[in-house]
């Protein structure tokens, strides 16, 4: 089972779910992945909602109760380094593995590109993504809740 249809199954029910029990379900994940006081979790939060609700900065920021300029600030880097898609949908390597260390690392890197740590940079010869540290970008997302 890869992490896409896992995740697609831990998320059953989610499509009926009101907004305020799309966040509750998708802040009980999350903390099962990164410890709520910790600013990452606000960026991982960001990354599964769009999986499920697409791209929109502002969907996600009124989802989310974020501020929307931190969100685009989000998607900026997130388009940038092509895992979110034109289209509004998500292209997460992190999704297509099929064991869960490996998905934690690749989770981790793709939520590291939406902190503004990391830039994808191109792709391996295996066809896997390759990303490098960020040094001109701002890692640095005022108003979003811890």
């Amino acid at each position: 089972m890869t992490a896409e249809e896992s995740v697609r199954e831990d998320f059953e029910g989610y499509e009926s779910m009101d907004d305020k029990q799309r966040l509750q379900r998708l802040a009980e994940y999350v903390d099962w992945i990164i410890e709520p006081i910790n600013a990452t979790y606000c960026f991982a939060l960001i990354l599964i909602a769009a999986f499920f609700e697409g791209t929109n900065p502002t969907r996600l920021a009124s989802l989310l109760n974020y501020d929307l300029e931190s969100v685009q600030k989000v998607a900026e880097r997130m388009i940038a380094s092509g895992l979110w898609l034109p289209d509004g949908s998500v292209s997460y390597e992190s999704f297509r593995l099929d064991e869960l260390d490996p998905w934690l690392c690749e989770f981790a890197t793709e939520v590291g590109v939406a902190e503004g740590k990391f830039v994808r940079v191109g792709k391996n010869p295996q066809g896997r993504n390759l990303y490098g540290l960020v040094y001109s970008w701002s890692a640095s997302v005022s108003h979003l809740p811890q």
